[in-house]
């Protein structure tokens, strides 16, 4: 495990190095959350705008307020990352707190040159349409 001082640039790049060596860890895991939601609703517009709300409401919080928003992780890291989101078990709350972390975490995976809100929303976006890609597949029988 790695501390991460945000006063002190070296370790800030230490751990961004090693989140961009798993990002596709967090990639996958997200994944596999939004087809766990579609497998469950059947209902893939559903499934979208339900993530790009979390999205939306997790991107304008960190802009609002980064500190707050680190705050509000900590405070419930515990109960979010018990389980896995991809298990139905894991309520709308807990699930909506693992996606802030993993956003969090692809923000400081970020190379330092790519670290502002822009690139972030897009790195999210492009998981997320890749997710519903994968899911409009499935659900219209063309990943067979």
């Amino acid at each position: 495990m790695v501390f991460v001082d945000p006063n002190d640039p070296e370790s800030v790049e230490q751990a961004s190095e090693i989140l961009q060596s798993q990002i596709h860890v967090l990639v996958d895991s997200l994944k596999r959350a939004i087809y766990a939601s579609w497998l469950r609703l059947k209902d893939v517009n559903a499934v979208e705008t339900m993530y790009q709300r979390i999205f939306t409401r997790a991107i304008d919080d960190f802009r609002g307020d980064p500190d707050e928003y680190m705050q509000s992780l900590e405070m419930e890291t515990k109960n979010a990352t018990d389980q896995s989101m991809a298990d139905p078990a894991v309520g709308k709350r807990a699930r909506e707190q693992q996606i802030r972390i993993i956003l969090y975490l692809i923000w400081m995976g970020l190379p330092p040159e790519r670290r502002n809100l822009d690139e972030l929303n897009i790195d999210i976006q492009k998981i997320l349409d890749s997710a519903m890609y994968d899911v409009r597949g499935d659900a219209f029988g063309l990943n067979n």
